[in-house]
């Protein structure tokens, strides 16, 4: 099998596929490799955006002492609706990652807080974990999602048959 046929290599397993839908797979295909160059785009944008955030802070360090950078941050997190929601993370491996977040995360950056957070932490959760583990867990993937994930779905108006703008609530 060619391996520009691995999109969708199901259809050539069909019978009488015909030339029209070879091209529509194709069609989709490239369409399929513009999205992940887009997406590679914008991490790369993201990435110019953070560095852009580290020179603007180097630029206020020279007129700003560290203890006025430090009132000012406490007083933006008293203000920040976020900072109120990440008071309710109990893991604090996960509130740090979240607090990297600048509010307009990409669903790239939500999974690698998700990763680096280790929001899984057991190999096989069901047989390996305890109660209480499984419970840690459930606790964290539910706080990622909430904080995390529901908001790049929200931001990009993500509708899929499951609505993922539900919060999930833990029991």
């Amino acid at each position: 099998m060619p391996a520009d046929n691995v999109f969708m290599s199901w259809l050539d397993c069909l019978p009488g596929v015909d030339e029209s839908i070879q091209r529509e797979r194709a069609w989709l295909r490239d369409l399929a490799r513009e999205a992940t160059e887009l997406e590679r785009q914008t991490l790369d944008l993201r990435a110019h955006l953070a560095g852009g955030q580290t020179e603007l802070l180097a630029r206020v360090m020279k007129h700003c002492t560290l203890a006025d950078i430090q009132a000012a941050s406490e007083a933006a997190r008293r203000v920040d609706p976020l900072d109120a929601l990440l008071d309710q993370v109990e893991d604090g491996a996960l509130k740090e990652r979240m607090r990297t977040l600048d509010g307009w995360h990409l669903a790239a950056e939500a999974l690698q807080v998700f990763d680096q957070a280790k929001v899984i932490r057991q190999h096989d959760i069901m047989t390996a974990a305890s109660d209480a583990e499984r419970l840690q867990t459930l606790a964290r993937v539910v706080a990622w999602w909430n904080y995390v994930g529901r908001p790049v779905c929200d931001r990009l108006d993500v509708k899929q048959s499951v609505d993922c703008r539900a919060s999930i609530q833990p029991s």
